[in-house]
């Protein structure tokens, strides 16, 4: 009875991977038949966060925008939680938290596993009112042109890898 009980348990975890997975490749269908009907990018990128915030059951998701002109970056779409006030945030008042995804153009992952430092987690939890965030580089043709990014308020909390192979697909 008790091996019936584990091949139950893993199971359920297998089908739960299984319906994780489908609901992403129906998620990127949907953002590419946006795309091949020629739909503009707002409508485009706002699909995309709302999809990606059911990447690793997150409370938020976000997307900043590269201005091609200035180069300054800013807040695009938002998802989920209260994310109207991250619309006005500018990336020069959270450039500490993001510095690495600008320098070396890789993810930021911030939880229990990988904390930042203390003064840009206060700008991260100032801002965002999240305690952790999974953050990834969206390039085109070799340029950074945005950061496609994730978060969560749950305590202990830890990003798994394929939670963010999940959020570099969108």
């Amino acid at each position: 009875m008790e091996e019936l009980k584990k091949y139950s348990e893993k199971t359920s975890e297998i089908n739960m991977e299984i319906q994780k997975r489908v609901l992403v490749l129906s998620s990127l269908m949907q953002i590419s038949s946006l795309i091949s009907q020629g739909r503009r990018l707002d409508e485009i990128v706002k699909l995309t966060v709302e999809k990606a915030r059911l990447v690793a059951g997150s409370d938020t998701a976000y997307f900043f925008f590269k201005d091609p002109e200035s180069g300054s970056l800013f807040m695009r779409a938002t998802d989920g939680g209260d994310t109207q006030s991250l619309l006005a945030i500018s990336m020069d008042s959270v450039k500490s938290v993001f510095d690495r995804v600008l320098r070396n153009n890789k993810p930021l992952i911030v939880d229990e596993a990988n904390p930042l430092p203390d003064a840009s987690q206060e700008v991260f939890s100032a801002y965002f009112k999240l305690k952790n965030t999974a953050a990834q580089p969206v390039n085109f043709k070799g340029k950074l042109i945005g950061i496609l990014g994730i978060g969560s308020s749950q305590e202990k909390f830890s990003y798994k890898k394929d939670d963010i192979d999940l959020l570099d697909i969108f």
